[in-house]
């Protein structure tokens, strides 16, 4: 992996998030463009990355899903 592609990754994760109604592991995968490793296990490592760092990540259920 390039030495940027984890953070640039994660800032797509970012914006995307930024949106009002939040997102699903789905949406936040498709998200992330084609040139970049994503996979559900990936995108949650991110997540993860994230929060430890002090990004306030919250998951709700919505409509059978979790956002």
């Amino acid at each position: 992996m390039p030495r940027n592609d984890q953070v640039t990754r994660q800032w797509y994760l970012l914006r995307r998030l930024e949106s009002s109604r939040g997102a699903t592991l789905q949406e936040l995968v498709g998200s992330v463009p084609d040139d970049f490793p994503k996979n559900a296990r990936t995108i949650r490592r991110d997540l993860e990355a994230l929060e430890s760092v002090g990004f306030p990540l919250v998951a709700e259920p919505s409509d059978g899903q979790t956002r």
